[in-house]
């Protein structure tokens, strides 16, 4: 494993978080104030735990998220967003891999990732 973090709180989905605003005379979708609180907060969380470098080699993740109901997507992109800010991985196009698992936890939402590195001598069998 190269990296592993708990981060506190509710996890929003990054698709039904999206808010338009104008920048000048052109319109623009940006992440919602609750998108941008989580990556704030995740930071902080994550201040200690930050390689001296960002990773630069592609990698797989494991995510297991805490929702606090069922009325929430299962949706790990604004983690990737979150990760690529807080200058964990480079980009999070490295991240070639995912296991993404969603469970219920009303008192303690919350997000456990991992990165493992990823063999580029594996190769996925082709059936003929």
């Amino acid at each position: 494993m190269i990296w592993r973090a708990v981060i506190q709180g509710q996890l929003v989905s990054k698709s039904n978080s999206r808010r338009l605003v104008n920048r000048g005379r052109r319109p623009m979708i940006i992440k919602s104030a609750n998108a941008l609180d989580w990556i704030a907060k995740g930071a902080m969380q994550v201040q200690r735990r930050r390689p001296r470098q960002p990773i630069e080699a592609d990698v797989a993740m494991t995510a297991i998220i805490y929702y606090q109901s069922r009325r929430s997507d299962l949706d790990e992109s604004l983690l990737m967003d979150g990760l690529q800010a807080w200058g964990i991985i480079k980009n999070d196009r490295q991240i070639r891999e995912k296991h993404i698992y969603g469970y219920v936890d009303k008192v303690r939402p919350r997000v456990v990732v991992s990165l493992q590195p990823i063999d580029d001598e594996w190769e996925v069998p082709i059936a003929d």
